[in-house]
């Protein structure tokens, strides 16, 4: 596949491919268009008008709508259209996706890049634009003393923010996702969050998908989700506590949620869990996502200020004893909101 620059990334799919071009988080290099080798002078605005078959007729015209608004942003906004037909492209386009469904469109640009912080600082008031500490790039450059406070979406101070969705009344509520490695659950959880009204998700600088390979999976919202990176997550977490936000891990078995280790662990002590329930309408909050396998790491628990998981309806029959981690962020985050209502 030809490639415009050494760093360009290919965002595959019709929705995925919109999305990126209405969220403007990029630069954008080219975009191809696969063309039908039956109609080999087709021009792509024509492409992306629906298929005679009868039985996909509603699903094909969705799709040309979506194409035509490709089309037309691509138009207008000048990005050069390259039209690709043959084997030769078909191989080129499913080596760029690795063999995923493409759609036959796919948007040459530069990487979306998480911002990378090293700490939440104090949200005073529920509906307070929120900041976050910056400053390192690797780990021989961070330095807390020469940290850089922006919003989520990367704009120094005192750029405005892109305006919240969340109540005025609910504080802002995030989730960690502590070494998810799946894309398609990464993708789901994005999603499911953007939906939602998650204000940000968080992701650690190792064993995460780049937001590119999710996009698919997320059907374009990783392009509209502000994707925060972080190194040190014991600091990061408790640096964050000590600026009033309250860290939440899922467990599958919340009837031990009524108390939880402390930083004071070394102590061999225990505090009362702070409850869920309600939590947003006091203090900014992360819930922490853990790995699909392993689980949430036992130091993630020792640092937590509460324990909040999904009650399973049937104990004691069959041997389906948990959720799928996108299925369990879903449901866990609107518990949160939920309960957060005035």
């Amino acid at each position: 596949m030809p490639y415009t620059t050494a760093t360009s990334e290919f965002v595959a799919g019709p929705h995925s491919v919109l999305a990126a071009l209405k969220a403007k988080r990029r630069k954008i290099y080219k975009l191809y268009s696969m063309l039908s080798d039956d109609r080999p002078g087709e021009e792509h605005s024509r492409r992306a008008m629906p298929s005679a078959n009868k039985r996909k007729s509603s699903q094909n015209s969705s799709h040309a709508e979506v194409l035509r608004e490709i089309y037309a942003l691509a138009k207008d906004h000048g990005i050069r259209v390259e039209n690709a037909q043959g084997p030769t492209w078909k191989r080129r386009f499913s080596k760029v996706t690795g063999g995923r469904p493409h759609g036959g469109i796919l948007l040459e640009c530069s990487a979306l890049s998480a911002l990378q912080v090293s700490t939440l600082p104090s949200v005073q008031q529920p509906d307070q634009n929120i900041l976050v500490a910056i400053g390192w790039k690797d780990q021989q450059s961070y330095s807390p003393g020469v940290e850089e406070q922006e919003d989520i979406f990367g704009n120094k101070k005192p750029l405005p923010t892109t305006p919240s969705y969340r109540p005025s009344y609910r504080f802002p509520f995030m989730l960690l996702l502590d070494r998810i490695n799946d894309v398609g659950n990464f993708g789901a959880i994005v999603r499911s969050a953007w939906f939602l009204g998650v204000d940000a998700i968080l992701t650690l600088d190792h064993g995460t998908p780049a937001p590119t390979q999710a996009s698919k999976a997320s059907s374009g919202a990783v392009e509209y989700m502000p994707i925060l990176q972080i190194k040190s997550e014991r600091d990061f977490i408790k640096t964050s506590r000590a600026n009033g936000w309250k860290f939440f891990v899922a467990d599958a078995a919340p009837e031990g949620a009524g108390r939880v280790h402390s930083v004071s662990r070394r102590k061999h002590e225990k505090v009362e869990a702070v409850q869920a329930q309600g939590a947003l309408l006091q203090y900014p909050c992360v819930l922490v996502l853990g790995n699909e396998g392993a689980g949430i790491r036992t130091f993630m628990h020792n640092l937590a200020d509460g324990v909040v998981g999904i009650s399973n309806a049937r104990p004691d029959h069959g041997d389906v004893d948990s959720l799928n981690v996108s299925v369990a962020a879903a449901l866990l985050t609107q518990k949160f909101f939920d309960s957060a209502r005035v």
